[in-house]
């Protein structure tokens, strides 16, 4: 995954000298697939979490090998540029897919693996891996791009070879579960989770602003390399070999509630460092801030972990929990696929300012509604699962 989000503004940028009204809008189409990876989940039956993932590996792959494929052309930022774009729109579509259900199917795992006091740091060891495989593909773009100019083709194709990787070991671990089999998942919309689903609502808006604009700030209003972006990946990968599991030690010791609200309040921090530090700071010292911020924003990400803590505490078991973490990531998209879109007229309209002010907003908002959590006095325990 590193590879291809370091790489992929930059090919975006180099590959169809793509504007930020049209990249506003590509995010449309690829934050769809997470909208529809509930509709998936139920449409693939009773298929269990590790075959579900092994299979979004593989669909993943695909769509990083055939952008890496695609030949390069100017797409206007404009309506004329949506049929040249078709086929960068599809490939985007299918790669997405596949990321959105290998993350849903991650968490269902790793929550339902134990019981719920302990989900917080099993989530934490297991971003702790990613991050060491994000620190080791952040060095390599580093090293490589030092040495040579290789360009966007062979970080995708390895991006590919992981996730192809990453299927087989899934398999190979499923063969130790031979009698398992997966429970027929159903869509599920119950009031009982309507504070976890308008805390998906509200992430989706804050996940756009680091993905699309903050990324996208980056490299068009402070007009950064690549270099700089895979530096950034570095340090923050390297931070949150510390800081992962240390958060999801926090989330179980204080809980959902308090980990989501002051989340939320630094949140409403970074937003407005990402919009007005180049009105605060000298240029020199505009671009460390906005930096470090860009660092901090994404350690904060990992908090996000409560939100599954949290429907995992309320859900009554196995049934509950990967229906109502899809359903959430469904909702999440709904938001993140208009957030996009409304940040490009924002920005196009007012300035790239007005985009993280509103963020900030929202980030306030959020800290209310976390503020409002609350988890059952009495957990359940997860059920013990064997998967294949």
């Amino acid at each position: 995954m590193t590879l291809f989000e370091i790489n992929f503004p930059h090919y975006l940028r180099g590959q169809f000298e793509m504007g930020a009204g049209f990249r506003s809008f590509l995010e449309f189409p690829r934050e769809s697939q997470g909208f529809a990876v509930v509709f998936y989940a139920v449409l693939l039956g009773a298929a269990t979490e590790r075959r579900l993932f092994a299979l979004a590996a593989v669909v993943t792959a695909a769509g990083m090998t055939a952008l890496a494929l695609l030949p390069a052309r100017a797409i206007p930022d404009s309506i004329a540029g949506l049929a040249p774009a078709l086929p960068l729109i599809g490939l985007v579509m299918v790669h997405s897919a596949g990321m959105h259900l290998a993350m849903v199917m991650e968490q269902s795992i790793v929550i339902e693996s134990g019981e719920i006091g302990g989900a917080g740091r099993r989530l934490g060891w297991v971003a702790f891996w990613r991050t060491i495989a994000a620190l080791a593909a952040a060095l390599a773009i580093l090293g490589i791009g030092a040495l040579f100019d290789v360009g966007y083709r062979p970080y995708f194709i390895a991006g590919a070879a992981l996730s192809l990787a990453a299927a087989a070991m899934i398999v190979a671990a499923a063969r130790g579960h031979p009698g398992a089999r997966g429970s027929r998942r159903r869509l599920r919309f119950e009031r009982r989770f309507n504070r976890y689903y308008l805390l998906c609502a509200l992430f989706g808006v804050r996940k756009q602003v680091f993905i699309t604009f903050a990324l996208w700030a980056l490299v068009t209003i402070y007009e950064q390399p690549i270099g700089t972006v895979a530096l950034l990946w570095f340090l923050f990968s390297a931070a949150g070999l510390v800081t992962q599991p240390l958060i999801g030690a926090v989330i179980d010791r204080v809980g959902p509630r308090l980990t989501l609200t002051v989340d939320a309040l630094l949140l409403v921090v970074v937003c407005l460092l990402y919009g007005f530090a180049e009105r605060l700071f000298v240029p020199g010292v505009a671009i460390v801030v906005v930096g470090a911020t860009y660092v901090l924003d994404h350690l904060l990400f990992f908090a996000g972990s409560a939100r599954a803590v949290y429907a995992g505490s309320v859900a009554s078991g196995r049934a509950d929990l990967s229906p109502t973490l899809s359903m959430g990531v469904t909702i999440d998209h709904v938001f993140s696929m208009s957030v996009p879109l409304a940040g490009g007229v924002l920005w196009k309209a007012f300035g790239y300012e007005f985009v993280f002010l509103a963020a900030a907003v929202i980030a306030g908002v959020t800290a209310v509604v976390a503020a409002g959590v609350r988890v059952p006095a009495a957990q359940p325990k997860a059920e013990p699962v064997s998967q294949a």
